[in-house]
């Protein structure tokens, strides 16, 4: 219980350790940010008094909406293998195939 304790203890010591040094850097460059907000502040309000000064633009027509591509052409569906150890006929149904053991299959058969 002991060392649980002590483990809280440093780690609420890092905690305020880290606060304590972020707030310091806070204080060292709140000058910087004090300087940096006002001239951003001063150059969105230039900005927008520059823009109540210009005439609205005119309103730009709707666009048109694009024709749908044409689909894709398919290609008919032959037989074959599948992701999944499954024959598919070209009708589109699986079928079934006899398991091949590897245990029934000896290297004298393909020897020939």
């Amino acid at each position: 219980m002991q060392i649980l304790i002590a483990f809280v203890v440093m780690g609420l010591i890092g905690v305020a350790a880290v606060v304590l040094v972020a707030a310091a850097a806070l204080i060292r460059f709140l000058p910087l940010l004090v300087v940096v907000l006002v001239v951003v502040g001063a150059v969105r309000w230039w900005e927008r008094r520059g823009h109540t000064r210009t005439p609205p633009s005119p309103p730009r027509p709707h666009a048109l909406p694009r024709p749908a591509p044409p689909p894709w052409p398919t290609m008919p569906r032959t037989g074959g293998w599948v992701m999944v150890p499954v024959w598919i006929d070209p009708s589109g149904r699986p079928q079934p195939r006899p398991d091949i053991d590897a245990e029934v299959i000896s290297v004298q058969e393909h020897d020939g």
